[in-house]
């Protein structure tokens, strides 16, 4: 298991982190000096918008991000025509897993999952196992950052 950080304010991520996610677009687009702090690290981008799916590997499914079904199915497939069939992840919540299920029937794509019980836990929902889990968020870790353990090596591997 890996330990990723992430916030809307890079430098709200302590310096000991070794696994960042940080936004692609959006409101709080983090810049190439946000993406700098983290020189050794490993990346992982998140598109809210839907528009990035070259840049992004993570599309953020929730209210004030992506809503529609169609934009969800619309990234995965060019993502996946863009980098690859196991390319795509999908960050949303458990109330919205099965939306995102039906949106994307018959392609691949990882879930990362938003569950914040404070400690680190797999998840495996309708017959679908998380690759990722948002465990805690800042009331709980202490800071303006969030926690997520990653349980797939593979996925954003070390560069």
């Amino acid at each position: 298991m890996r330990t990723m950080y992430d916030s809307v304010t890079a430098a709200d991520i302590p310096s000991k982190a070794l696994m960042v996610m940080g936004y692609g677009n959006g409101e709080f687009e983090w810049s190439k000096a946000d993406w700098a702090r983290f020189p050794k690290d490993q990346h992982v981008h998140v598109d809210v918008t839907g528009r990035n799916p070259d840049l992004c590997g993570v599309l953020d499914f929730e209210h004030g991000d992506v809503q529609s079904s169609a934009t969800l199915r619309s990234w995965v497939e060019v993502r996946h025509n863009l980098v690859g069939p196991h390319s795509a992840t999908v960050y949303c919540n458990k109330s919205s897993l099965a939306t995102v299920q039906a949106a994307l029937h018959g392609l691949e794509w990882h879930w990362f999952a938003a569950d914040p019980t404070g400690k680190p836990h797999e998840l495996t929902l309708n017959g679908k196992k998380a690759i990722a889990v948002q465990y805690a968020w800042p009331k709980q870790t202490g800071g303006h950052y969030d926690l997520s353990a990653v349980y797939d090596d593979a996925w954003h591997p070390k560069r």
